[in-house]
């Protein structure tokens, strides 16, 4: 995607979305171009889920990140 955000704002703006829907980040690491959060959210019915969000910033094009959220039942 390309977007005029920073990685920090980028990471801000999906993981205000991921909180605003019951979310909760359990950990989360960042380098220059990475960063990467683990989620865990406990649904109506009791069954726990597990996200992955990472965004990787193209080191080659200005502006340009991949974003890829994981989600799984654990």
């Amino acid at each position: 995607m390309k977007t005029e955000l920073d990685s920090q704002a980028l990471a801000f703006h999906y993981e205000a979305q991921f909180k605003q829907a019951g979310w909760t980040r359990i950990d989360a690491k960042a380098d220059k171009s990475l960063i990467l959060s683990v989620w865990m959210l406990k649904d109506k019915k009791g069954k726990s889920w597990q996200a992955i969000l990472t965004l990787t910033k193209n080191d080659s094009q200005l502006s340009q990140y991949s974003a890829s959220a994981i989600v799984s039942q654990l």
